[in-house]
């Protein structure tokens, strides 16, 4: 790993300081996880604010959702997290809030565009898949993630939030701030008029430089016309 595990720590609670200052959690809203070697995931405690977390309240888990070290309960929506990484084993993080834009298109059942620019298509692709509303914890939903996981390194949980996942939790990170500049872009101009849309063409080269980059998910195959 290029990053030591007491590093991945303070990265964890930076991270959830930052969310809450930017009012994208609230009450205990959002949670962080990070792939450790041996497959165990190092994850944000329950019934905490994020503005509140230490690096001694992370909690360590195994892929089986079982815990392994820390004194503090892990979430239950750590079974969104294992699922993305029993999926995927490229997935190193993965980020989960509540910024308001993006829940305004979850909650609308409104998927957030990206190809209103050409750089979200190479960031993130042509999609921001709407994951449809199942009960949380439910079979549907878990099959439903697991399916979508597979083509997409973001997407949107219908009636919850956006999940973000990447090769390290900087990545992650970025990615999912790319998914609330997005939906703030799209709400702004859908007050404006028409929202253009970057010209078929165009964004069949740009999905080309964003697999040739390495960012596209393994499940999503590009075709060369």
């Amino acid at each position: 790993m290029d990053t030591t595990i007491p590093e991945i720590r303070r990265n964890i609670v930076d991270l959830c300081r930052d969310l809450h200052r930017r009012n994208w959690v609230a009450n205990h809203d959002g949670n962080i996880s990070v792939r450790l070697p041996g497959n165990k995931i190092l994850i944000t405690p329950t019934a905490m604010s994020k503005g509140d977390v230490r690096e001694i309240d992370l909690v360590e888990i195994g892929l089986n959702g079982k815990r392994l070290s820390g004194s503090r309960r892990p979430p239950s929506e750590m079974r969104l997290h294992l699922i993305i990484y029993k999926n995927r084993p490229d997935v190193q993080s993965v980020v989960h809030a509540h910024p308001p834009a993006s829940v305004a298109h979850a909650v609308t059942g409104m998927e957030i565009p990206t190809t209103m620019m050409a750089e979200p298509i190479v960031s993130i692709g042509d999609r921001i898949p709407l994951v449809p509303f199942a009960p949380p914890g439910s079979a549907d939903l878990h099959q439903s993630l697991a399916d979508t996981i597979m083509t997409a390194n973001c997407l949107l949980l219908e009636q919850h939030g956006p999940i973000a996942a990447g090769d390290d939790l900087e990545q992650a990170r970025l990615r999912f701030e790319l998914i609330e500049h997005l939906a703030n872009i799209h709400l702004k101009a859908l007050q404006l008029g028409s929202i253009g849309r970057i010209p078929e063409p165009v964004m069949r080269d740009l999905l080309k430089k964003h697999h040739a980059a390495g960012l596209g998910a393994p499940g999503l195959g590009i075709k060369d016309t």
